[in-house]
């Protein structure tokens, strides 16, 4: 079993998007161990096999179908059991998962994931602390964007407070490291309650959050914060601002970010203009 794998999950509409993503990987991984898995429907296996997985001898391919033991069509949703459903493939003790709208720009090795020992680090930060982010955000979408993050705080401090926790609002990545120890705790948990992940996040659609905060809920393993190894560049206002500032990719690597997420809603950012020079 690997100490850790890279995990994530892709479909047919992503293709472009998780092209870019392997192609940075293996540029940027320098750990010849450390394996990358993507997980696909079945109908898009070929697909990727084709696409994908010459691209780099360290990538595998799953199926949605495999990890989860039943179709299930792809969603939202979906996505987020495929998520936390891996863990019981029992490949590895920790996965860093990723979307596919995420692209490396700087190189990495399995260590860079743990704080020490078997102790991976643990992705968290106070919520909306991102302030040129949120700038831009509410630029480009105008009032709808205080409705949204309220929306969404809510939903958030409803999680917190299942698990009896006070104090800041946080956020748990994305990407994030999710150890398998504690997802197999949490699922005894779920099954005591005699519920499911399933349900949680149909009344909750944050995995991020139901992790995080079960994770700090229980006593398994020491908790040794991570700001981030992703920045998320989520519309062209935000692009054309930090452009403006005159941040690229190798600015950020060197303020420590390993990946940068050009997201995919609310914008038409081409991800190669934030690709290093050198791939």
């Amino acid at each position: 079993m690997d100490k850790i794998v890279l995990f994530c999950k892709s479909f047919s509409g992503d293709i472009s998007r998780a092209i870019a993503l392997a192609n940075s990987y293996s540029k940027f991984c320098i750990d010849k161990s450390l394996l990358f898995y993507f997980s696909v429907p079945n109908e898009d296996l070929a697909l990727f096999s084709r696409e994908i997985k010459p691209l780099d001898s360290r990538i595998r391919l799953l199926t949605d179908e495999d990890i989860l033991g039943r179709n299930l069509k792809d969603s939202w949703h979906s996505q987020q059991i495929v998520k936390y459903e891996f863990f019981k493939q029992k490949l590895c003790e920790n996965y860093f998962w990723l979307d596919s709208d995420f692209i490396f720009i700087k190189e990495f090795c399995a260590n860079d994931f743990f704080a020490y020992n078997n102790v991976p680090y643990f992705v968290c930060s106070s919520f909306g602390f991102d302030v040129v982010s949120r700038f831009a955000q509410k630029r480009a979408l105008g009032p709808n964007y205080d409705a949204m993050v309220n929306q969404v705080r809510s939903a958030v401090l409803q999680i917190q407070k299942t698990f009896n926790r006070s104090g800041p609002v946080l956020s748990f990545g994305a990407p994030a490291i999710w150890n398998c120890k504690i997802l197999m705790e949490m699922d005894n948990w779920l099954t005591k309650k005699n519920t499911s992940f399933d349900w949680l996040i149909s009344k909750i659609p944050f995995e991020l959050n139901w992790y995080g905060e079960f994770a700090l809920s229980v006593n398994i393993m020491p908790i040794v914060p991570h700001h981030g190894y992703g920045f998320r560049i989520t519309t062209n206002e935000q692009a054309q601002l930090l452009s403006n500032m005159g941040i690229n990719s190798s600015i950020l690597a060197s303020y420590g970010y390993l990946c940068i997420c050009i997201a995919s809603k609310w914008n038409n950012i081409k991800t190669s203009d934030w690709l290093p020079i050198q791939i």
